[in-house]
């Protein structure tokens, strides 16, 4: 018999809920949403942002989650260093010219439901966003 591969926590997608997140005050959004893929260390995060004039924002962000430093594949001059945080948690810091410039880490529940964002960024407050699973 085949036994069923069990799909790694992070991978599908993820819709904002707004209501339960705490952005920073100027970046206010209609609606958020995130799709992860994981192969191994490989990390593609896929998202769309629409802000409250309806303005769509969307990127592709791939990077390798083995701890060491690898130049951004999204944002020109920018070195990205990402890491597991265990199985259902992924670290990123973002550097440019050596200098600190964020800190994103995202965590899965143990009922695989749900996904919080946490970010800080130079010179900015922390914010938290709430994902639920589609």
């Amino acid at each position: 018999t085949q036994s069923a591969t069990v799909p790694h926590p992070f991978v599908g997608q993820w819709t904002a809920d707004l209501s339960r997140s705490r952005l920073h005050p100027l970046n206010h959004l209609r609606s958020a949403s995130l799709g992860f893929d994981v192969s191994g260390d490989a990390v593609t995060i896929d998202y769309v942002m629409v802000d409250e004039s309806g303005r769509t924002d969307r990127a592709i962000n791939p990077l390798v989650a083995d701890g060491n430093e690898h130049p951004s594949q999204a944002r020109f001059g920018y070195v990205m260093r990402a890491r597991w945080l265990g199985p259902r948690g992924l670290e990123a810091v973002v550097s440019k010219d050596g200098e600190f410039e964020g800190r994103v880490e995202y965590a899965v529940s143990p009922d695989g439901g749900t996904l919080t964002l946490s970010s800080v960024w130079r010179d900015g407050p922390e914010q938290l966003c709430v994902f639920v699973r589609d």
